[in-house]
């Protein structure tokens, strides 16, 4: 439990994937940091086996189109269906979720 609660705060470097950036995340939390809390609109914090999404996520740049438009273009990257008012859920396939992972991180949308 400790593990998870230091990883949703971006503290002691605990990473769900090994290759995530450690520390990226807590620079990123307005609290204790000053960061700018882009994760809560124009990035990503990482690609997980479900996440929501605001419009903001949907518009960021990946392999020349926007996130919403390469999601839908091939089932390999997961499926995309609006949860709510300017809300979706993106799920990806465990099997897919490194790869996903790798594309988006190099297209720059993680912080």
């Amino acid at each position: 439990m400790t593990d998870a609660m230091s990883y949703a705060a971006g503290d002691n470097g605990k990473t769900a994937c090994p290759y995530e950036k450690a520390f990226a995340f807590n620079k990123e939390t307005p609290a204790l940091y000053g960061g700018q809390a882009r994760y809560t609109g124009s990035k990503l914090r990482m690609v997980y086996t479900a996440n929501i999404l605001n419009g903001e996520h949907l518009n960021i740049g990946i392999a020349g189109t926007n996130l919403e438009n390469w999601i839908q273009s091939s089932h390999a990257h997961g499926i995309l269906y609006r949860v709510g008012e300017e809300r979706w859920m993106w799920e990806v396939d465990p099997a897919k979720l490194e790869q996903v992972n790798q594309i988006c991180g190099e297209a720059g949308a993680f912080p």
